[in-house]
């Protein structure tokens, strides 16, 4: 995903603003993969919806 998202950002044929969003920041992808890191390799919807809320925080709080 990093890396996917670091090529985007550097692919000239988009605009500015679609390679900002692209920007990905090392740390932001640190603290997503130590929250993926806590996750079983199967969890129900209660565990995959309070993931998806704990990155969303994340991701929300870097605005």
């Amino acid at each position: 995903m990093l890396a996917a998202n670091q090529a985007r950002a550097a692919d000239q044929s988009l605009s500015l603003a679609d390679r900002q969003v692209a920007t990905f920041d090392a740390e932001d992808a640190q603290e997503m993969l130590g929250i993926l890191d806590c996750v079983k390799l199967d969890p129900g919807p209660e565990e995959a919806r309070k993931i998806a809320a704990r990155i969303r925080t994340l991701l929300e709080g870097k605005k």
